[in-house]
């Protein structure tokens, strides 16, 4: 039986894994790209979600949600042990 934890993990990585597929096949959805960003950094995973928002903002550089998600990506990169 799985604990509340790892349940919510797989549930996580599951909806990761969705938005993943809806963006490569819809690759110009900058709001798709948005909430796999937000996912990815919500799941410590840092440098894809910085990778998300780079191609989100050439497909939209006045995207300011993206912009200010980028910021906050930077400064949990930046932030991590190690660095």
């Amino acid at each position: 039986m799985l604990d509340v934890t790892a349940f919510t993990k797989l549930r996580s990585n599951n909806e990761t894994l969705r938005l993943r597929r809806l963006v490569s096949l819809s690759p110009q959805d900058a709001e798709l790209r948005l909430r796999l960003a937000h996912r990815l950094l919500q799941a410590l995973r840092t440098e894809e979600a910085l990778d998300e928002l780079r191609a989100l903002i050439r497909l939209d550089p006045n995207n300011l949600a993206a912009r200010k998600l980028r910021e906050q990506a930077q400064r949990q990169y930046f932030e991590r042990p190690g660095c």
